[in-house]
């Protein structure tokens, strides 16, 4: 950290503080004093408590919200005593497997995009592990409000142990894997008679559905343009294969 009254000499202080603020009231040891405050209490509790708030106050609708994660790459050694490092090898999404990480789980509203949870956590966590520890923490919070909740994320959601942890108000929207058994058996069972056309090159068909002792509600989609580039990409394997 340094050079920060040079920095905010051209950005909205007043307008970000709410009151008068000249770029030489802001240093580097003030700067150093309040994130050390940040991280003392807790950052991801400052953030939620925030983010809360402004919900509210601007009448956010949080009935569906979406939950993914990103890589952090760093460059150095980021060498640590600590049995559970934050900053550690792990399964890079941008393809930087030479380089340490930490990861960065995010929980947006759908409507305007408002993030309500930010985290920091290790760079070998699986979305899997985290996804369910995050249903986890929020069921008792979800419980208690009115509403129903949704909850859309990738394939990484979908695993028996996350939809044990789903309560009565928690429904997910989510991605299914072709590889899981349950799939392959519901597509091999499928009667092209039945398949309803959605719309121009897309075909599709509702199936009821029970996986992780969860009732659930499948929809099968065709997609005409997604058959013919995928077997583009079959030939150019095959191809390059010969």
């Amino acid at each position: 950290m340094y050079l920060e009254a040079q920095f905010y000499a051209i950005k909205p202080i007043e307008r970000f503080l709410g009151r008068p603020c000249t770029s030489e009231e802001v240093s580097d040891d003030r700067l150093g004093r309040a994130l050390d405050t940040c991280f003392n209490h807790g950052c991801t509790s400052i953030f939620s408590t925030i983010s809360d708030k402004a919900a509210l106050k601007f009448i956010v609708s949080n009935k569906f919200q979406n939950l993914d994660s990103t890589s952090m790459q760093v460059e150095g050694g980021y060498l640590s005593e600590d049995d559970n490092p934050l900053i550690i090898f792990g399964h890079s999404k941008d393809h930087r497997p030479d380089l340490k990480q930490f990861m960065i789980p995010l929980m947006c509203s759908l409507d305007g995009d408002i993030p309500l949870l930010a985290q920091t956590i290790a760079g070998n966590t699986s979305d899997k592990t985290h996804f369910k520890e995050t249903l986890s923490s929020l069921k008792t919070q979800i419980q208690d409000n009115s509403h129903r909740s949704y909850f859309v994320a990738d394939s990484a959601f979908y695993t028996a142990d996350t939809l044990a942890e789903i309560s009565n108000q928690m429904k997910c929207i989510t991605h299914i894997l072709e590889k899981i058994k349950a799939t392959s058996e519901v597509i091999g069972s499928i009667d092209k008679e039945d398949v309803e056309e959605l719309s121009d090159g897309y075909e599709g068909i509702e199936i009821g559905s029970i996986y992780g002792k969860i009732s659930q509600r499948w929809l099968l989609i065709y997609s005409e343009q997604a058959y013919w580039r995928e077997e583009k990409t079959l030939e150019r394997q095959v191809t390059k294969e010969l």
